[in-house]
């Protein structure tokens, strides 16, 4: 089954509205993103970028264990089966590795998604069989463009050093994460690989996880 058009174009647009949307998580006008104060910044010692950075990174990882989750149960296809329970695990995996440096910084962490984002999954729940892999890559493609940028703006802006070095490692995987999206995204809208998925082995994206 070939997609319509429209369907396509919004998958190329995907990547280009999240990075405009979440470049600047925080809405600051340029040149006013906190800064931490001259001196020695102590361990564990958070700005208003790190505590924002734990809310919104921990939103979305909340968000994506219910995606994959639905997709793990939902999706006809094998490979969208694999890739939403690896999403389930990474996540988890993530926000556990999180818990511990937020708690050390006196950061409160979220217990549930966004309001936007429960909207989204209802909405992905309740998305008929035909089109569930469809809607279910092009939010993975938005969802993961959000988290990249929302990733280095704390590399670049956080105080707390072990939530910037958190960042830069989670960073890594989530790169990871939406290139195999691009890849499964040009399989199954049948439109070429776009971005770093058009990097990566197809052997990757066909078993939905990293690794041979």
């Amino acid at each position: 089954m070939r997609i319509p058009f429209v369907l396509v174009a919004s998958f190329a647009l995907a990547p280009t509205l999240a990075c405009a949307q979440f470049n600047n998580p925080a809405g600051l006008s340029p040149g006013t993103t906190p800064q931490q104060q001259p001196g020695v910044v102590k361990m564990h010692e958070a700005n208003a970028v790190d505590r924002l950075f734990v809310q919104l990174l921990t939103q979305g990882g909340l968000a994506e264990v219910e995606a994959g989750t639905t997709a793990a149960s939902q999706s006809r296809a094998d490979r969208i089966r694999s890739f939403g329970q690896w999403m389930r695990e990474a996540h988890r995996a993530a926000q556990d590795k999180l818990d511990p440096l937020a708690r050390a910084a006196g950061i409160p962490v979220p217990n549930a998604p966004s309001d936007d984002q429960k909207a989204q999954l209802a909405q992905l729940r309740s998305t008929d069989d035909a089109a569930f892999d469809i809607a279910y890559l092009q939010q993975q493609l938005v969802a993961h463009q959000q988290t990249a940028n929302l990733l280095m703006w704390e590399i670049d802006n956080g105080q707390d050093p072990a939530l910037t070095s958190y960042a830069a490692d989670t960073l890594r995987e989530v790169t990871h994460h939406l290139a195999t999206v691009q890849l499964l995204m040009s399989e199954f809208a049948y439109v070429a690989p776009q971005g770093l998925g058009a990097t990566m082995p197809v052997r990757e994206a066909a078993q939905g996880r990293p690794g041979g």
